[in-house]
This record gives structure tokens, C-alpha cells and sequence, in this order.
């Protein structure tokens, strides 16, 4: 595999002292003997060499690991081991499938010895939370290795997390919520993904258990019936309040004077604008900047680095003028409506910015990763410190609301729908203002703000 931007391929050093694991087999194998079938061999290898790749996977990541690493450390040949798989790829995918199908397996186990329909809801969420923290390394293949591993493995592992989905608009359903729409559905996954990648990222998947109820209650304060109306068609948005911008770049070329900094971070975004992230080295960003590779290294340690704080810069100073922007006079629900239709018609008017933020940053991963989940932790802050106090969302749920929001944008983005972003800004507030104001007053809120600007 090509070595990632501003480095080298993400490999352990081969004269670092290596761990007990990697001088043999860890995984028990079976007896030589008569009476052993042959599928029974295979099934044998297959669970080692999936045991083997989390164990590798955990230590030394996707890029790191090797097939002749699986199959050392499985205790089987690589005739077994392509007898079994095309390459490392489809090892991997199968290895994810297997942890997700566990998952759904603890969840339904912990559903079934409980009695109402939130019961089973919360015993569904703890047997997960326990899961995860009974095999943390499982759960960073799936969480945070599946995103930092190929295209192809990334959309597969997208489309798996689709069916988590569906298990739990139905279990919503259950719950006498009905059928929430899919984009709803899609925001509560991501929300429950965002603390789960966050721990295990921490290594603290402990701290899961502590968020259940929390999350629980985020989950089920989004009501069908409110939900239904808000997501059903798109409405047009309301008056902008924020100026389209033309260029990603727009902002910071405004400053001036530029520092070095400053000119680095203009020199990554045309680059990265026109060519994706994928074309970005040190080199070309320094020489495209015109600044020396001094004054590179004392701003950023690789190309990765300095990608990721060109495209905050920006999207942060839209998000933030967005806030601004909003009238100080009115309640916290109308300025939240209205910050978000101007964060909206803002990325329309920033395509470039919208796809580097939510679709490119995926090719920085896994750094793209904690990097998003500090972004929605101040994003959170930054939107609900103006709330009611007496119903201002935990940390934890009002952090749950903006991964679905951030979800949400990618989605679109990636769609490459984003210009029917500002008819989707209903469903934005609906997310952002159920949380604190609960679902029928979340659409309360929607309705007023609207009537209001369509009375100017």
C-alpha cells in the first residue's frame, strides 16, 4: 500500500523488540487425529486467523499488518489462509462482519431476559456497552481500523452499520416510537458510535456503561410523530443570514497580514481542493506557500496534520459566523434555526470546503478521527451553551446530536446533493433543538421560526 501523505506507511519498526504473539501461533488448534472433517479444520483455521487479525490489527493497525503476520500468528500456512481468502482485504471485511455479528448477537441476548419495552431497550445498549468492554480490540477494528483501511473496506463497513440501523428502527418501533425515518435512525447510530469510537479510542471502554441511560433517553425523546412530519418532505429554508462563500479559501485569504501559518493552510486547501488529499506532501505544500520547510515543521509534524487544521480553520469559521450571525434578540430556539440555515446556505456556497470536511477528511484517517471527535465536542458546546438552562442537554447527548448532525451533512455530501442542503434545514433544527426543547417542542420551534420569516 502507498505510504499516506507526509510519511511513511504506518508500520511497526522491524528492529523494534517484538511482542511474545508475534514469534508463534497464540491460537489454539487442533489435535492431529483421526475423525476430523474437513470442515471442521477449516472452521477451526478461519476462527484463528480471525482472532489473529484483531490481535495485529489492534497493535499495528490496517496498514501495518501483513497476511504473513495472520498467518504466523494463526498458526496456519498461507496455502490455508488463501484457501480461505483473497488477501488481506477480504480477511479484514470478514473480521469486521464477524464482530458486528456478535454485537447484534449480545444485543438480542440481553433484550430477551428483560420486560417492558424500554427495559429491553436499555438491557439491548448495556450488553453492547459490556461487550465492547469485554473485547475492546473487536470493537476498534469495526470503529476506528475499518475507517482507517481502503475505500472499498470503509463502504462495506458503511453498509453493515446500515443494518444497525434497520435492528434499531425496529426496536423503536417496539418501543412504540413507530417507524422513525431512516435519516433519524441513521443520527441516533451515529450518535451511540461517536461515544463508543471516543472510549475505545481512549482505551476506556468502560466509561460506556456510565452513558447508557443518558443515550438511552437521547434516543427515545425523538417521537414518530413529530419526527415524521419534520423529515417527511424538505421545506424551503428560511431568509439566509449568513453570505454564501465561493471559495474555502475565501476566509483566510482575507486576513492579513498572512503569516506563515496562514499561508500554509491556503496553499493546503487550493491543493487539496483540487486534487484531494491524497496529493498532499510536505514538499508541495511548502513550495505552494512559498515558505521553507523550516517554517513547515514549526507548524505541523506531516502533510496529515496540516490538512486536517487547514479544513478546521475554515469550516470552523463558517460554523462560528453561522452562530454570530443569528439575531441576539430572539429566543435560543429561533437563533438556532437560523444559525443552521446560515451554516447551510455557507457550505453551498463552499462545495470545495463541504467535501474536504466530510468526505476527504475520511482519507486521513485514523487522525481524521479523533480529530472530528474533538470538533463535535466544541461544536456541542458552542450551540447548546445559549440554551435554557433548565433543559440544556449533558455533555454526552448534546455531543450524541451533533455526530448525527455531522452524520447527516456527510451523508448529503457525499451523495453529492449538497445544494438541496438549505431545503433540509428543518431536519438539522429537529436534531439540534429536540434534545432540549423535546420533539414537539423542536417542531413548535421549526414552525415559528419559519412564520416569522416568511411575515418579513
Amino acid at each position: 500500500m502507498k505510504p499516506r501523505p507526509g510519511g511513511a506507511a504506518k508500520r511497526s519498526d522491524p528492529g523494534a523488540t517484538r511482542s511474545p504473539a508475534r514469534r508463534g501461533s497464540l491460537f489454539r488448534q487442533l489435535r492431529p487425529g483421526p475423525g476430523k472433517g474437513r470442515d471442521e479444520v477449516l472452521a477451526n483455521q478461519r476462527s484463528r486467523i480471525l482472532a489473529a487479525t484483531i490481535e495485529l490489527v489492534a497493535e499495528r493497525g490496517y496498514d501495518g499488518t501483513t497476511v504473513g503476520d495472520i498467518v504466523q500468528l494463526a498458526g496456519v500456512s498461507k496455502a490455508s489462509f488463501y484457501e480461505q481468502f483473497s488477501g488481506k482485504d477480504e480477511c479484514f471485511t470478514a473480521t469486521c462482519d464477524t464482530a458486528l455479528r456478535t454485537a447484534a448477537s449480545a444485543v438480542l441476548r440481553g433484550e430477551s431476559g428483560a420486560g417492558n419495552s424500554r427495559d429491553r431497550l436499555r438491557a439491548g445498549l448495556m450488553a453492547l456497552a459490556e461487550l465492547i468492554v469485554a473485547q475492546p480490540k473487536a470493537a476498534k477494528l469495526v470503529l476506528i481500523d475499518g475507517l482507517a483501511s481502503t475505500p472499498a473496506i470503509r463502504g462495506h463497513v458503511s453498509r453493515r452499520f446500515g443494518l444497525l440501523e434497520a435492528l434499531v428502527r425496529e426496536r423503536q418501533a417496539r418501543a412504540g416510537q413507530g417507524n422513525l425515518p431512516n435519516a433519524l435512525t441513521a443520527g441516533i447510530v451515529r450518535g451511540i458510535e461517536h461515544h463508543a469510537r471516543r472510549c475505545v479510542g481512549a482505551e476506556r471502554p468502560d466509561r460506556l456503561r456510565g452513558l447508557v441511560d443518558p443515550l438511552l433517553d437521547w434516543e427515545l425523546g425523538f417521537s414518530c410523530e413529530e419526527a415524521s412530519a419534520t423529515f417527511a418532505a424538505p421545506a424551503a429554508p428560511t431568509r439566509p443570514t449568513v453570505p454564501a462563500a465561493s471559495d474555502p479559501t475565501e476566509a483566510t485569504d482575507a486576513r492579513a497580514p498572512l503569516d506563515n501559518r496562514d499561508l500554509l493552510i491556503v496553499a493546503t486547501l487550493r491543493l487539496a481542493s483540487g486534487e484531494g488529499f491524497a496529493a498532499l506532501t510536505p514538499s508541495r505544500i511548502r513550495r505552494a506557500a512559498g515558505v521553507s520547510r523550516r517554517s513547515f515543521d514549526e507548524n505541523f509534524e506531516d502533510a496529515t496534520g496540516c490538512f486536517l487544521a487547514a479544513v478546521e480553520a475554515e469550516l470552523c469559521a463558517v460554523f462560528a459566523k453561522a452562530l454570530r450571525a443569528a439575531p441576539a434578540e430572539a429566543d435560543w430556539g429561533e437563533r438556532t434555526c437560523l444559525a443552521l440555515d446560515g451554516f447551510a446556505v455557507s457550505l453551498v456556497g463552499a462545495s470545495d470546503l463541504a467535501r474536504l470536511a466530510f468526505v476527504e477528511t475520511h482519507e486521513a484517517a485514523p487522525a481524521s478521527l479523533l480529530w472530528r471527535e474533538r470538533l463535535v465536542a466544541d461544536w456541542a458546546e458552542a450551540l447548546y451553551r445559549g440554551a435554557p438552562a433548565g433543559s440544556r442537554p449533558s455533555p454526552a447527548v448534546a455531543e450524541s446530536t451533533i455526530a448525527a448532525i455531522w452524520g447527516f451533512l456527510a451523508d448529503i455530501v457525499a451523495a453529492r446533493r449538497l445544494h438541496l442542503l438549505p431545503a433540509q434545514t428543518a431536519r438539522l433544527a429537529f436534531f439540534a433543538l429536540a434534545p432540549a426543547l423535546g420533539a414537539r417542542g423542536a417542531v413548535e420551534a421549526i414552525r415559528a421560526t419559519r412564520d416569522a420569516e416568511e411575515a418579513l
